[in-house]
């Protein structure tokens, strides 16, 4: 008979890894039963009536928000400018709309929001008019803001 050198048996050492591998599927397994999930859901927002209709702004009453490509945001209320904080951008926007808005009830929010506009910025002042109860116009344009 001839003696074998070097042969190892097969899955020998795999011992520690097969406990190692049932322990984290147990564990899986357990986060998966035991975690809940919470729906989400969206705010609605009430588009324009025709997509082509003409929008007029009231300077008097009428608020308009101006975002440029740097992610500045200004309020143009009554023919003044207020700039918003960017650091604070919910907060100090949701405070100096709804003062605004609070000024005058049928007030119409309209956003100028460049093309190259940071998406998320245009999306924060959407929630805030959403959080608001009033659905803003939102107009993009290229490189007029």
């Amino acid at each position: 008979m001839m003696k074998r050198v070097g042969m190892r048996r097969a899955g020998a050492g795999n011992e520690e890894l097969e406990g190692a591998i049932d322990i984290v599927f147990l564990l899986l397994i357990f986060f998966v039963l035991t975690s809940s999930f919470q729906v989400l859901v969206g705010s609605k927002i009430k588009p324009p009536k025709k997509v082509d209709e003409e929008l007029v702004i009231d300077n008097h009453k009428d608020i308009v928000l101006k975002i440029d490509s740097l992610s500045q945001v200004v309020v143009i209320y009554q023919q003044h400018e207020y700039p918003i904080v960017g650091d604070a951008l919910f907060q100090d926007g949701k405070e100096k709309l709804s003062a605004f808005l609070s000024a005058s009830r049928d007030a119409k929010v309209v956003v100028f929001a460049d093309y190259d506009s940071p998406f998320g910025v245009v999306n924060t002042i959407e929630l805030i008019c959403t959080h608001l109860g009033v659905s803003p116009y939102i107009c993009y344009e290229r490189g007029k803001t």
